[in-house]
């Protein structure tokens, strides 16, 4: 009985092994057959892209390069290319963009791109009439697309949009030398609001996305980024586009446009932020684009002098004095020491105080630009302010310690412990006896154990009840009687 159950597992196993050498055969045997077609479409589809590719240049300029300051290595050139026709008996490949005409037969990016139409671009519900027909990934069946086509768009204004998506449509175009700029809104969108942004077109690369170039700027390789994280403490800080400013010819013939971004408290946090900076995109006279860099970023809150004349305004290691009333600069004051972080008038306007970097305060002259002394200090200088008399100066570190110093003299005389974090704003009572200081609240296991804004006596340094304030505070003042505070964050 054994031996004959050993036959038999024997003999099933025999029949196993040679049912899976007659499956794999007739798998082999009709994979030819079934690869032609495959291989037909791919050929297709990889030759329509290549066709697009040839006619839709400017879509390889959309992202901007890593670098934002290095010219792009690879640019679309301004010669005119010839697409391959497709055969009519190809397959018609799918999910590939078709534009709606041959971009390589547009000499430049121009006027005829606008859409104007009649249809709301902020009804939030025109779309519907759309679905399910609309393929939001699809260039060319997005609800704009299908929209522009309804309402009567250019071939060009319809390729225009389709080159960006197909979601944003140019609202309006102005010639302005080798280089141009367009603006393309976002509509039908909720909260969208209507949002535009600016294009640079028409130089190499043909198409320059201006929010994308602002958005890769390393901002930790400005020499202004420790005030940054010193304002923001553990939050980081963007450039959010704003608005174009200006044009300006270069001295070698090219173009500088200027663009007004906004300095954030954290991604899209436009309520954080602390000011404007401009951003140059700079062109040579063919057109080629050369890079972007900070003009300017006004990152020290501007004080006024006391009769409301003159506003000063921290360009990193020196302080421009505007007269309000014409916006003429009347001074450049240039410190000996340190990135200015704090800036402070006198009582009597005579006198500038400036926080540094270094820990130093600079005092200057207002009305020579002289520079008067430097107070040495021992943290970064990161708020300031005077007392009424003039006769003190007070200043909060970095280090969450408020220090006064005589100004006369520059001795430092006395100090104490105010905040966890670095003290962004001081301000002292119009009698000169109470100090209020703000910073941002120190939390413990999910609860506040410091408040932001701390009110202490100046003789004694005896701390004063306040309400407890739990967020970011950069701002503090008193009223003309003393009898309020209010706050800023």
């Amino acid at each position: 009985m054994l031996t004959k159950l050993v036959k038999h597992i024997i003999l099933l196993l025999s029949l196993s092994i040679l049912l899976t050498a007659c499956r794999s055969a007739t798998s082999t045997s009709q994979t030819p057959q079934a690869a032609a077609p495959m291989t037909a479409m791919t050929t297709s589809t990889t030759a329509t892209l290549a066709s697009a590719t040839a006619t839709t240049k400017p879509t390889t300029a959309v992202t901007a390069p890593a670098t934002p300051t290095a010219i792009p290595t690879t640019t679309p050139t301004a010669t005119k290319t010839t697409s391959t026709p497709r055969p009519t008996d190809t397959p018609e490949p799918t999910n590939t963009l078709q534009p709606t005409m041959d971009m390589s037969s547009l000499e430049t990016i121009g006027l005829e791109m606008v859409w104007r139409s009649n249809i709301d671009p902020l009804d939030y519900g025109y779309c519907k009439k759309y679905d399910p027909y609309r393929d939001e990934r699809d260039p060319t069946k997005t609800c704009l697309v299908l929209a522009m086509r309804e309402s009567g768009a250019s071939p060009e204004a319809i390729t225009f949009a389709q080159l960006l998506g197909g979601h944003q449509y140019m609202s309006t175009f102005r010639e302005m030398g080798s280089v141009d700029l367009a603006t393309a809104c976002l509509p039908f969108w909720p909260n969208s609001g209507q949002g535009c942004d600016h294009y640079l077109v028409n130089g190499t690369p043909r198409l320059i996305d201006v929010a994308r170039y602002i958005w890769d700027i390393d901002l930790r390789a400005q020499p202004f980024y420790h005030y940054l994280e010193l304002r923001f403490i553990e939050r980081p800080a963007i450039l959010w586009p704003v608005l174009f400013k200006t044009m300006e010819q270069l001295p070698q013939g090219g173009q500088r446009f200027i663009f007004q971004a906004r300095l954030a408290r954290g991604f899209y946090n436009a309520s954080g932020a602390i000011g404007f900076a401009d951003v140059a995109f700079d062109f040579d006279k063919n057109g080629q684009f050369l890079g972007t860099g900070i003009l300017s970023i006004p990152v020290v809150p501007p004080p006024f002098s006391p009769d409301r004349k003159i506003v000063a305004q921290a360009e990193a290691f020196s302080v421009i004095l505007w007269e309000v009333a014409t916006r003429k600069t009347l001074e450049t004051l240039k410190g000996s020491d340190g990135l200015i972080l704090s800036l402070a008038f006198s009582p009597d306007g005579m006198i500038l105080a400036g926080g540094t970097l270094s820990g130093t305060i600079e005092l200057w002259d207002v009305a020579t630009g002289r520079e008067l002394k430097t107070i040495k200090g021992n943290s970064p200088v990161s708020s300031i302010t005077f007392s009424p008399d003039g006769k003190t100066l007070a200043g909060g570190g970095e280090d969450g310690f408020v220090r006064f110093w005589e100004v006369a003299t520059g001795k430092e005389l006395k100090a104490f412990y105010a905040h966890k974090h670095p003290v962004l704003a001081l301000a002292f009572s119009p009698d000169g006896k109470l100090l209020v200081s703000s910073s941002e609240a120190a939390w413990k296991e999910g609860e506040v154990e410091e408040s932001a804004v701390k009110l202490r006596e100046v003789v004694t340094g005896r701390e004063l009840e306040v309400p407890e304030l739990p967020g970011y505070v950069a701002s503090v003042v008193f009223s003309p009687d003393g009898r309020t505070l209010a706050f800023g964050g």
